[in-house]
């Protein structure tokens, strides 16, 4: 058995990941293939191998695997892959739903590398397939990628496809054209389970009124809400920031910040409701360095007993205007703290701060027009931060096609 590892339940199962982009001829990929072989699976015998189904659909972004469990049951199991949400579902006897940080590119993309033609047994006889390598460090993405010409479209019918754990996966029954796959009904996501130390900067300053603070709570609170708050899951911290009025000879670029540390880092889901439900805003100017300085100050967290995932969200509706030469460095020492930055910008909020503060520019980064846009923020912040804790651990143990970090069969 796998030991109890963030968003996986014990058992493992056998997992095909197949994600897509948009290429050429792209909205064409409808197929259905059968008897493809899965070999080399990590942590069993060479010889291993498993059988299965896929069905393929870009056009809905939805990809099915249907195979019978390798094991003494005997039995079939159904899972559906949203890489557009990045979303797992698993259909047994029940159907469940996980997020997925498994996005492994089942085409052809720019900067793919030719690098051999080869010959496959597909279907009724041999075909000629351009196998292509791609760079990657990633243990769930494909490395390397064989595609077959068929009418002129390399993308629609796979060979091969060798990850970078050495798993491979060769289509040797025929890739006929598919149907149109429907997402699962009656699967609702499960809570994140990951252990992460995640705490909220955020912005009480004047320029946020009243009713705009009391939506800023409720957000901070249904993000709360997707996580399992625990001593060996997710605890929460809280620091707020602000500013004053700055003097004849002050210089508000080295001045007048202030933050004030409400909670650290805690595993009850009592104390942190309480607390940011019953925090005043001060008002006041911006100074986010003196908040993310601040907050900061919670790691390494002395009550944990694990490793746990550093993860910090600032938000703010404004531009920094005190403390401004500290920012950068507070940024990078949270950073150098081994901090994972996502960063919330609303209404008049700086992009460019925005970027500066996100780890991660491109994934890190979410902002709305005013404060109602913040519940559509929700899902894809719970999403990204949750998937920053599914690194924590490897799938030590694991026996069967499982991604380390990923999500395993659940009990059936």
């Amino acid at each position: 058995r796998t030991p109890s590892r963030p968003n996986m339940i014990s058992k493992c199962s056998i997992l095909f990941f197949i994600a897509a982009m948009s290429v050429a001829s792209a909205s064409d990929v409808l197929f259905s293939a059968t008897q493809v072989s899965i070999t080399n699976i990590p942590g069993q015998s060479e010889d291993n191998e498993v059988k299965a189904n896929v069905q393929y659909d870009f056009n809905n972004k939805l990809a099915v695997i249907s195979y019978q469990n390798p094991g003494s049951t005997g039995e079939n199991f159904r899972e559906t892959y949203d890489w557009d949400a990045r979303v797992y579902y698993k259909q047994c006897s029940k159907c469940d739903a996980y997020f997925s940080n498994i996005e492994p590119i089942f085409h052809k993309l720019d900067g793919d590398e030719l690098t051999t033609v080869r010959q496959f047994e597909l279907g009724a006889g041999q075909k000629t397939c351009k196998c292509y390598k791609r760079v990657t460090n990633v243990s769930g993405q494909i490395a390397e990628l064989c595609l077959a010409d068929v009418d002129g479209n390399a993308f629609a019918q796979p060979c091969f496809a060798k990850f970078a754990d050495g798993r491979e996966f060769t289509f040797n029954g025929p890739v006929t054209d598919g149907k149109a796959i429907s997402k699962p009904s009656k699967c609702d996501i499960k809570t994140c389970t990951a252990p992460l130390d995640l705490t909220f900067v955020l912005d009480q300053t004047g320029s946020i009124n009243n009713q705009e603070w009391d939506q800023l709570k409720s957000f901070v609170l249904a993000v709360v809400d997707q996580f399992e708050v625990g001593p060996e899951k997710t605890m929460v911290g809280v620091a707020y920031f602000s500013g004053v009025t700055y003097g004849e000879k002050q210089d508000p670029a080295k001045c007048c910040g202030l933050a004030d540390p409400a909670l650290a880092l805690s595993a009850s889901p009592i104390n942190i409701r309480n607390v940011i439900n019953s925090h005043e805003k001060t008002g006041g100017h911006t100074c986010i360095g003196c908040g993310i300085r601040a907050a900061a100050k919670y790691y390494p967290n002395p009550t944990r007993t694990l490793d746990a995932k550093k993860v910090m969200i600032v938000l703010t509706d404004g531009h920094n205007n005190r403390e401004t030469n500290f920012l950068p460095a507070d940024i990078q020492n949270a950073k150098d703290a081994g901090i994972t930055l996502f960063s919330v910008g609303v209404k008049n909020h700086d992009p460019q701060t925005m970027r500066q503060i996100a780890s991660n520019p491109d994934t890190g980064v979410f902002e709305a027009a005013d404060f109602d846009g913040l519940v559509n923020l929700v899902a894809g912040i719970v999403k990204n931060v949750c998937l920053e804790g599914t690194s924590v651990s490897p799938c030590a143990g694991c026996k069967g096609l499982c991604g380390c970090g990923g999500f395993l069969c659940p009990d059936c």
